[in-house]
């Protein structure tokens, strides 16, 4: 499975720099361009840590992806536009000490995420003070997980759903 993140540039990117930048994030660069100025970027967690004060001065140039609890209800709410075949699982944490929540609740509120019960389900997570951590599902056969850090992880990096799910979760549509 590979990691990348996305990262949407204030302006259009020339192909340079987009090399420059992810050679911050792994030791092998390798980036999905979802539109003129959104890309998914591989990244290596060891990677990350050791450009870390080099990523932050470049950052002036992008944004990252940060997902929140509805821009999960949309990736959920649009599946179908996006290929998902299946929700797979769902964990939830506590905002305040990021433990995940109980399996028994996060059942309860994985179905009513599944079954589009949105008011419900904010209701109860605004009620324990929590947030929908990541999200597994299936596109095209291949098992796709996005985190809360707007992370993605998935198998095969052909997959033409992946870079417009990134754009509409930066920019709430696609050039469709």
């Amino acid at each position: 499975m590979q990691s990348f993140k996305i990262l949407k540039f204030y302006d259009s990117p020339s192909h340079h720099v987009i090399e420059e930048i992810s050679k911050l994030f792994s030791t092998t660069p390798y980036y999905i361009q979802s539109s003129s100025n959104i890309f998914l970027i591989k990244f290596e967690v060891e990677e990350l840590l050791n450009n870390e004060k080099e990523i932050k001065y470049q950052s002036n140039k992008f944004s990252f992806l940060i997902m929140t609890n509805y821009k999960f209800e949309a990736l959920i709410k649009f599946q179908a536009k996006y290929n998902i075949q299946e929700i797979i699982d769902a964990t939830f944490q506590f905002q305040e000490n990021g433990n995940e929540v109980s399996e028994e609740l996060t059942d309860d509120w994985y179905q009513l995420l599944i079954d589009q019960q949105f008011t419900k389900l904010n209701f109860k997570l605004k009620e324990y003070k929590c947030i929908i951590q990541d999200i597994k599902f299936l596109i095209n056969d291949d098992n796709v997980t996005i985190d809360q850090y707007g992370d993605f992880y998935i198998n095969d990096v052909g997959n033409c759903y992946i870079p417009k799910l990134a754009q509409f979760l930066l920019e709430g549509s696609n050039n469709e």
